[in-house]
């Protein structure tokens, strides 16, 4: 009877010529084996490489001067630069400080200003625009037709 046959295959309730776990295995922690192998292969030859580099750059002269690159630069560390920029704006808004002492004129706090707005309403302008009442604004257009 061939060996592949039902009836032979029913006793041993599997199939028998799937691949064998074991050598998987060992291929699998092969593979890992030697990635990890190039990875520092490649740490201790770029480190190689850049120690080179760095012994074969020139010296820059004393008097070479300041080597930074023109403006716009690019931004090193955008979160610190928001947070210095907010924090300037909220000095701005809740500090008292002259802007033109001949003229009297100041900036305050925001909070202060709201109260004072309140309390003395708005400053009158010498040239005042008229205003037209609802009433006389309807007459105002029966009148232009």
């Amino acid at each position: 009877m061939n060996e592949h046959t039902p009836e032979s295959t029913s006793a041993a309730q599997h199939e028998t010529t799937d691949v064998r776990g074991r050598p998987m295995v060992l291929a699998a922690l092969a593979l890992a084996a030697s990635v990890a192998l190039v990875c520092l292969f490649l740490i201790w030859f770029f480190g190689r490489l850049d120690a080179g580099a760095k012994q074969h750059d020139p010296r820059l002269s004393p008097l070479a001067g300041d080597q930074s690159p023109p403006t716009p630069r690019l931004q090193t560390n955008p979160a610190k630069d928001l947070e210095s920029m907010r924090k300037a704006e909220e000095r701005a808004l809740s500090t008292y400080r002259w802007i033109d002492k001949e003229r009297g004129v100041v900036q305050l706090p925001v909070e202060r200003a709201i109260d004072l707005l309140v309390a003395e309403g708005l400053p009158k302008t010498s040239a005042e625009v008229p205003r037209v009442e609802p009433a006389e604004e309807s007459a105002a257009k029966e009148d232009a037709r």
